[in-house]
């Protein structure tokens, strides 16, 4: 590692979620290596409360095999725990998300409404537009709102589109 690999290095954990950057001091950390732990891969949003990426700083004179010591003792104990809630907490969502936009795709071809991609309240494909009706929005807990006007049952949101259709 030199001043001319700047920004750094990278190093990837094998599932492609952690990252940590390698780069020398600037005036703040002169005369030191900076590692830095990195969300990756969209994780930022899914950290914990107040959850922060450690970073430590080794003497930019210490050898390969001690920095990398330093990283496996002193960093990946802090930075592990944290980055596995993330991956967890991700995951939860993205099953979440997969099923508020299926139940939004079954409203849209229940109803004859249109799947809106490029607009969501809380998840990507979770709003339905009907002319007349306006925006149905899905709900994580199956409920469907009616553009702030009432929360209803996905089964009820169909009964009650095909009355206001009649």
């Amino acid at each position: 590692l030199a001043r001319a690999d700047w920004p750094g290095l990278n190093i990837r954990q094998a599932n492609g979620h952690g990252l940590i950057n390698i780069r020398m001091g600037g005036s703040r950390h002169r005369g030191r290596i900076v590692c830095n732990a990195l969300w990756n891969n969209g994780l930022y949003d899914h950290a914990p409360y107040n959850a922060k990426c450690p970073n430590i700083t080794v003497a930019d004179t210490e050898p390969g095999a001690k920095v990398a010591k330093a990283i496996t003792g002193r960093l990946l104990p802090k930075y592990l725990p944290v980055i596995a809630q993330a991956v967890e907490r991700k995951a939860r969502h993205d099953d979440t998300a997969a099923q508020v936009a299926q139940a939004a795709r079954d409203l849209a071809e229940a109803t004859g409404g249109k799947v809106e991609q490029d607009r969501k309240s809380a998840y990507p494909g979770d709003m339905v537009y009907l002319p007349g009706l306006g925006y149905l929005i899905v709900h994580s807990d199956q409920t469907i709102s009616f553009e702030r006007a009432f929360s209803t049952t996905l089964m009820k949101a169909i009964k009650i589109v095909g009355i206001y259709d009649e």
